[in-house]
């Protein structure tokens, strides 16, 4: 008498993986009103490939390339432009745009400004709807919910022909 029934799980839903599928269901779930948890290894993996490897940089990149290549077309209109790119300023315009995102897309704004529950960490199965998480110190805690979503995403694959290891990656 008097006490509040515990709710059967921790969470309604849990997505596992903070990339694109898993920002979308933990955004999505939430705003419908659902108690909510994403979990990822690390708050920089979070936006996953497209953020981190993958959309927002290679966009980046066609943009600079765009410029580049707008830029030796000047000399049309009677403009002399020229000089090498320097890749080093690529790379640091690549990283201004990802930061511009990643202020929406990191655990503390998750957390603070959308109300999704963010565990840092590796999650595995403990039972049909029980989670472990360990932690980035090494400790473990053990997550449940009605629903849980696999978001784990892909990874790239180094490109496999002839010559590609004369090829600098950047970073």
């Amino acid at each position: 008498p008097g006490q509040t029934p515990k709710m059967p799980f921790d969470y309604d839903v849990i997505a596992i993986g903070g990339g694109s599928a898993g920002l979308g269901v933990a955004l999505s779930m939430r705003r419908l009103g659902l108690k909510t948890a994403l979990i990822e290894r690390s708050d920089q993996r979070i936006g996953g490939d497209c953020l981190n490897d993958g959309c927002v940089p290679s966009k980046a990149l066609i943009h600079v390339a765009r410029q580049v290549w707008a830029a030796r077309q000047s000399t049309r209109f009677g403009l002399n432009v020229g000089g090498n790119v320097a890749l080093d300023r690529v790379m640091d315009y690549v990283r201004e745009r990802q930061a511009v995102i990643r202020a929406h897309e990191n655990a503390e704004f998750l957390r603070q400004t959308e109300g999704v529950d963010v565990l840092l960490g590796e999650a595995r199965f403990a039972g049909p709807q029980q989670l472990t998480v360990t932690l980035p110190d090494g400790g473990e805690r053990p997550v449940s919910a009605k629903n849980i979503v696999l978001c784990t995403g892909s990874q790239p694959q180094r490109l496999n022909v002839p010559g590609v290891e004369h090829v600098a990656v950047y970073t």
